[in-house]
């Protein structure tokens, strides 16, 4: 992944503010392509400030699924911003965690 997302995050910003669905859907699929374990968080932290529920669920998973890279990187530190959220990511988790196969 590139820093494409940066902008293409602030484009998902803007158009749930003029709520522009179809941009919306747009933006939250070309990012869904981009999560990695090093922007998952930052990604998780726009999904779940512009209302994005598919970026949102797509974040979750991975997080879920690559626990143990995305622990390697800061994003969880930069969770700590949005308490709710951090919260979520660990009930989560602890929930997930005893049903991987």
């Amino acid at each position: 992944g590139t820093s494409a997302h940066g902008g293409m995050g602030e484009l998902l910003g803007l158009a749930d503010a003029y709520t522009l669905d179809r941009l919306k859907t747009l933006c939250e699929n070309i990012l869904i392509h981009e999560v990695e374990a090093s922007n998952v968080c930052t990604l998780l932290k726009q999904a779940d400030r512009y209302q994005a529920a598919e970026l949102k669920n797509h974040c979750m998973n991975f997080i879920r699924k690559h626990f143990d890279q995305v622990a390697r990187t800061n994003g969880l530190n930069e969770l700590q911003e949005v308490p709710s959220l951090l919260l979520e990511v660990t009930k989560s988790c602890a929930f997930f965690g005893g049903q991987q196969s």
